[in-house]
């Protein structure tokens, strides 16, 4: 079993990285550090207002799944299966609806019946303008009924955290693989000509 990262700066510590790019990484660490609260207040907030913890936690769940970032997925998986009223069960079903979501696009996904029973419709239909926010579809974005201004607003904003960290995640990932891949330059007195 995979070890769950605890935020950003976790996730970041664990990703292979040079010396030059751990640097990088460390001169960001206050940065880094504002993020994880930014997402500490997001997913965990002490009153949840229009957007309960659990849908909050699942919107997180979602949008890292359809970006294929296997460690976020993961730390919010294991954060919704811990939200009181929601379960592995719950978790996984969302997951799945997600990475289904993720294979078509960016045609429009609509979770299954079955799952859309459990989930809800408050959360299948944030999950269509979630969808629709990703493709720009104009007519999916303006179907949210249930959903007030106040919450959608939360929802892009836990939108714009959990893409904000995929980016990095991925870009730094990237960016220690090109740095493998690079040849060094020769020393002085010495040619990489053969």
């Amino acid at each position: 079993m995979p070890r769950i990262s605890t935020g950003l700066n976790d996730a970041l510590t664990r990703l292979p990285l040079d010396k030059g790019l751990r640097k990088a990484v460390d001169n960001q660490r206050d940065a880094i550090c504002a993020i994880d609260m930014s997402e500490r207040d997001l997913l965990s907030p002490e009153r949840a207002g229009p957007v309960s913890i659990i849908e909050r936690r699942a919107i997180a769940v979602y949008v890292a799944a359809l970006h294929h970032e296997r460690e976020l997925v993961d730390r919010y998986l294991t954060l919704l299966a811990k939200s009181d009223g929601a379960g592995p069960v719950l978790a996984h079903v969302i997951e799945a609806e997600a990475r289904r979501a993720a294979a078509h696009h960016p045609a429009p996904h609509l979770p299954a019946p079955t799952s859309r029973a459990l989930i809800g419709e408050r959360l299948a239909v944030v999950f269509a303008h979630i969808q629709a926010l990703l493709t720009d579809d104009r007519r999916g974005q303006a179907r949210t009924l249930g959903w007030s201004a106040d919450a959608l607003g939360v929802v892009s904003r836990i939108m714009t955290l959990i893409i904000f960290q995929v980016r990095m995640i991925a870009g730094l990932r990237q960016c220690a693989i090109a740095r493998q891949n690079v040849v060094p330059l020769a020393r002085e007195g010495y040619s990489h000509d053969v």
